[in-house]
Protein backbone atom coordinates (compact mmCIF):
# COMPACT_ATOMS: atom_id res chain seq x y z
CA UNK A 1 0.00 0.00 0.00
CA UNK A 2 1.05 3.48 -0.88
CA UNK A 3 2.11 5.30 2.65
CA UNK A 4 0.52 8.92 2.50
CA UNK A 5 0.93 11.20 5.33
CA UNK A 6 -1.01 14.58 5.47
CA UNK A 7 -0.16 17.75 7.48
CA UNK A 8 -2.63 20.42 8.70
CA UNK A 9 -3.99 22.88 5.53
CA UNK A 10 -3.36 19.87 2.45
CA UNK A 11 -7.12 20.11 1.20
CA UNK A 12 -5.60 23.06 -1.26
CA UNK A 13 -1.89 22.48 -1.16
CA UNK A 14 1.25 20.80 -2.12
CA UNK A 15 2.18 16.76 -1.71
CA UNK A 16 5.62 16.10 -0.67
CA UNK A 17 7.10 12.64 -1.62
CA UNK A 18 9.64 10.16 -0.46
CA UNK A 19 9.82 6.87 -2.00
CA UNK A 20 6.62 5.57 -1.82
CA UNK A 21 5.02 7.87 0.89
CA UNK A 22 3.72 11.47 0.32
CA UNK A 23 3.28 14.16 2.57
CA UNK A 24 0.40 16.94 1.87
CA UNK A 25 1.19 20.35 2.96
CA UNK A 26 -1.27 23.72 2.85
CA UNK A 27 -0.28 26.12 0.55
CA UNK A 28 0.03 28.44 3.86
CA UNK A 29 2.44 25.86 5.12
CA UNK A 30 6.54 26.69 4.29
CA UNK A 31 7.92 25.02 1.32
CA UNK A 32 10.65 22.66 2.53
CA UNK A 33 13.04 20.96 0.61
CA UNK A 34 14.84 18.23 2.05
CA UNK A 35 17.44 15.83 -0.33
CA UNK A 36 15.42 13.22 -2.37
CA UNK A 37 12.29 14.86 -1.97
CA UNK A 38 9.77 16.16 -4.61
CA UNK A 39 7.55 18.53 -3.98
CA UNK A 40 3.96 18.62 -5.95
CA UNK A 41 1.42 21.62 -6.01
CA UNK A 42 -2.34 21.38 -6.49
CA UNK A 43 -2.06 21.77 -10.27
CA UNK A 44 0.31 19.44 -10.62
CA UNK A 45 -1.63 16.67 -8.77
CA UNK A 46 -4.73 18.40 -10.99
CA UNK A 47 -2.51 16.90 -14.62
CA UNK A 48 -1.39 13.80 -12.18
CA UNK A 49 -5.46 13.39 -11.87
CA UNK A 50 -5.85 14.18 -15.85
CA UNK A 51 -3.01 11.68 -17.12
CA UNK A 52 -4.75 9.08 -15.10
CA UNK A 53 -8.16 9.55 -16.50
CA UNK A 54 -6.74 9.94 -20.14
CA UNK A 55 -5.30 6.57 -19.70
CA UNK A 56 -8.61 4.93 -18.30
CA UNK A 57 -9.64 6.19 -21.25
CA UNK A 58 -6.87 4.80 -24.07
CA UNK A 59 -7.34 1.51 -21.97
CA UNK A 60 -11.13 1.68 -22.74
CA UNK A 61 -10.49 2.37 -26.77
CA UNK A 62 -8.65 -1.47 -26.87
CA UNK A 63 -10.84 -3.40 -24.43
CA UNK A 64 -13.05 -6.14 -26.58
CA UNK A 65 -16.23 -4.88 -28.62
CA UNK A 66 -18.69 -7.38 -25.92
CA UNK A 67 -21.41 -6.24 -24.34
CA UNK A 68 -20.53 -6.53 -21.23
CA UNK A 69 -17.08 -4.65 -21.84
CA UNK A 70 -19.14 -2.16 -22.89
CA UNK A 71 -20.89 -1.29 -19.80
CA UNK A 72 -17.82 -1.53 -17.43
CA UNK A 73 -15.94 0.99 -20.80
CA UNK A 74 -18.80 3.55 -19.78
CA UNK A 75 -19.16 3.03 -16.04
CA UNK A 76 -14.88 2.95 -15.56
CA UNK A 77 -14.71 6.62 -18.18
CA UNK A 78 -17.51 7.98 -16.02
CA UNK A 79 -16.11 7.40 -12.63
CA UNK A 80 -12.23 8.19 -13.42
CA UNK A 81 -13.22 11.60 -15.39
CA UNK A 82 -15.88 12.43 -12.50
CA UNK A 83 -12.81 12.10 -9.79
CA UNK A 84 -10.61 14.40 -11.82
CA UNK A 85 -13.21 16.66 -12.67
CA UNK A 86 -14.49 17.23 -8.84
CA UNK A 87 -10.57 17.40 -8.06
CA UNK A 88 -10.40 20.31 -9.98
CA UNK A 89 -13.61 21.52 -8.51
CA UNK A 90 -12.44 21.05 -4.79
CA UNK A 91 -9.10 22.99 -5.74
CA UNK A 92 -12.27 26.14 -6.11
CA UNK A 93 -13.44 25.48 -2.67
CA UNK A 94 -15.33 28.12 -0.80
CA UNK A 95 -15.16 27.11 2.06
CA UNK A 96 -13.63 24.08 4.65
CA UNK A 97 -17.26 22.03 4.79
CA UNK A 98 -17.63 22.53 0.60
CA UNK A 99 -14.11 21.09 0.27
CA UNK A 100 -14.56 17.99 2.37
CA UNK A 101 -17.60 17.26 0.32
CA UNK A 102 -15.98 17.98 -3.25
CA UNK A 103 -12.99 15.89 -1.87
CA UNK A 104 -15.20 13.03 -0.53
CA UNK A 105 -17.48 12.75 -3.70
CA UNK A 106 -13.73 12.15 -5.71
CA UNK A 107 -12.91 9.32 -2.75
CA UNK A 108 -16.27 8.14 -3.88
CA UNK A 109 -15.72 8.12 -7.76
CA UNK A 110 -11.70 6.90 -7.37
CA UNK A 111 -13.05 3.75 -5.51
CA UNK A 112 -15.46 2.71 -7.97
CA UNK A 113 -12.98 3.27 -10.47
CA UNK A 114 -11.19 0.66 -8.65
CA UNK A 115 -13.42 -1.34 -8.21
CA UNK A 116 -14.15 -1.12 -11.93
CA UNK A 117 -10.44 -2.01 -13.16
CA UNK A 118 -10.73 -4.79 -10.46
CA UNK A 119 -13.66 -5.91 -12.54
CA UNK A 120 -11.68 -5.67 -15.69
CA UNK A 121 -8.44 -7.52 -14.16
CA UNK A 122 -10.37 -10.66 -13.67
CA UNK A 123 -12.35 -10.66 -17.32
CA UNK A 124 -9.16 -10.39 -19.18
CA UNK A 125 -6.41 -12.79 -19.28
CA UNK A 126 -2.71 -10.98 -20.16
CA UNK A 127 -4.09 -7.60 -19.16
CA UNK A 128 -2.23 -6.35 -16.12
CA UNK A 129 0.39 -5.18 -17.76
CA UNK A 130 -2.26 -2.35 -19.27
CA UNK A 131 -4.46 -2.44 -15.83
CA UNK A 132 -1.94 -2.59 -13.00
CA UNK A 133 -0.13 0.60 -13.49
CA UNK A 134 -3.90 2.65 -13.29
CA UNK A 135 -5.02 0.79 -10.51
CA UNK A 136 -1.94 1.25 -8.33
CA UNK A 137 -2.02 4.92 -9.45
CA UNK A 138 -5.85 4.90 -8.24
CA UNK A 139 -5.02 3.44 -4.77
CA UNK A 140 -2.04 6.01 -4.82
CA UNK A 141 -4.63 9.35 -5.91
CA UNK A 142 -7.34 7.31 -3.28
CA UNK A 143 -4.56 7.65 -0.24
CA UNK A 144 -3.58 11.26 -0.95
CA UNK A 145 -7.43 12.25 -1.17
CA UNK A 146 -8.43 10.47 1.96
CA UNK A 147 -5.74 11.56 3.80
CA UNK A 148 -6.56 14.91 2.43
CA UNK A 149 -10.21 14.57 4.09
CA UNK A 150 -8.78 13.75 7.40
CA UNK A 151 -6.45 16.55 7.97
CA UNK A 152 -9.52 19.03 7.20
CA UNK A 153 -11.63 17.71 10.21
Amino acid sequence: MYGVRCLPGCGSGRVRGHGDGLEVYGLWDRQRKDNNEQVMYKDELLERFKKWALEIIFLCRDLPKAEEFNIIKIQLIKSSTSAAANYSASNRAKSKPDLINKRKIVEEELDESIFWLDMLNRLLNNWEERIDPLSTESNRLLGIIVNSIKSQR
